[in-house]
């Protein structure tokens, strides 16, 4: 038989996880997309997020062991988690971490887009019906800022010159599961549905007190944003759906806006947690979420779902956030408060 006329198996790109927060992964994901689309890089992707993530639970969530599947779809029709995890034997997420180990030592060795990497040829062998898998790990989690800069088989990408936008791949790709869908289409026709919506985001904890990130937090500006959109469609005719990790900061635009104020009912930092906490490898994560796997995978769902409705506002207001960052690709009008 000719060998050009053989079906191959498709090449499974996996997008492993980092010791990051939901919308930096979020991010992760975004930019992946964006280089093959951009490249035309032949491959399926596939998003395994496992022990290396903060919000991965050894019971994994509502069937799924993925974090990315706990609270999205699978980026593929027909290709997700079980077609990788059910081929790695009895501890996949181990397997993979031993994947990861070749790749920093084989890193520069492979030729093809230096943030994509060749999995061992010796792993790939076990897994059947696959030609081939890659994995990507290491692409910036920020699309608006200049450090989304990768480099493409030698070549540093402008990143003015990818034309595939984040919306776009937003729109094409990111699916909630039924479980987020529905909470986030509830709360919204319980709270928000037939008012003018003014999306509030405040992030704080570890984000704003950090040597190398801390900003301060000016609540006059959001005050001053959120009044002037009364003035021009009414203080009736509005609702303030505010999120935040800091349950403080919600108290103080409820007691600023009464009534007019909505929020979801999420875990945040309070008073009696400490700020700076570590995750499973180490990385700096808001401490509250490190409690236990129950808090840290309730938390994402949480956060998913204040993503969800903070798309739904008529404008968003907000500090400097990963989640920011992604809800600005769904909203027509965003005034940024530093």
């Amino acid at each position: 038989m000719d060998e050009s006329t053989v079906e191959r198996d498709p090449r499974l790109l996996v997008i492993l996880e980092r010791d990051v927060g939901m919308f930096s992964l979020f991010h992760q994901v975004v930019n992946t997309l964006r280089l093959i689309e951009q490249h035309n890089l032949d491959c399926v992707p596939i998003v395994l997020f496992g022990t290396g993530c903060i919000y991965f639970h050894d019971k994994g969530f509502l069937g799924k062991r993925s974090v990315w599947e706990y609270y999205f779809e699978p980026l593929s029709p027909g290709y997700g988690e079980n077609q990788i995890l059910d081929e790695l034997g009895p501890e996949p997420f181990e397997t993979i971490e031993s994947m990861r180990k070749w790749q920093e030592r084989e890193r520069g060795k492979v030729e093809f887009p230096q943030d994509l990497h060749l999995l061992p040829p010796e792993t790939v062998d076990d897994v059947r019906n696959y030609a081939r898998v890659l994995s990507s790990k290491r692409l910036s989690h920020s699309v608006w800022r200049e450090a989304f800069n990768p480099v493409i088989d030698g070549r540093r990408l402008d990143p003015s010159s990818v034309s595939v936008s984040p919306k776009q791949i937003v729109d094409r790709y990111m699916k909630y599961r039924p479980h987020i869908s529905q909470a986030i289409d509830d709360f919204h026709a319980r709270h928000l549905a037939g008012h003018h919506v003014i999306g509030v985001h405040i992030r704080g904890t570890d984000g704003n007190r950090s040597p190398a990130r801390g900003f301060d937090i000016s609540f006059d500006r959001y005050f001053a944003a959120i009044e002037h959109e009364f003035d021009a469609v009414g203080r009736e005719n509005c609702r303030v759906f505010v999120a935040s990790d800091e349950q403080n900061f919600i108290d103080l635009f409820v007691e600023k806006y009464g009534d007019l104020v909505v929020s979801f009912d999420s875990i945040r930092k309070t008073d009696d947690d400490k700020v700076f906490g570590k995750g499973p490898t180490g990385q700096g994560v808001p401490a509250y979420i490190t409690k236990s796997q129950d808090v840290a995978v309730r938390n994402g769902r949480d956060v998913v779902i204040e993503y969800g409705l903070l798309c739904k506002s008529q404008i968003f207001i907000h500090n400097y956030s990963g989640i920011s960052d992604a809800v600005k690709y769904s909203v027509a009008r965003s005034v940024y408060v530093s």
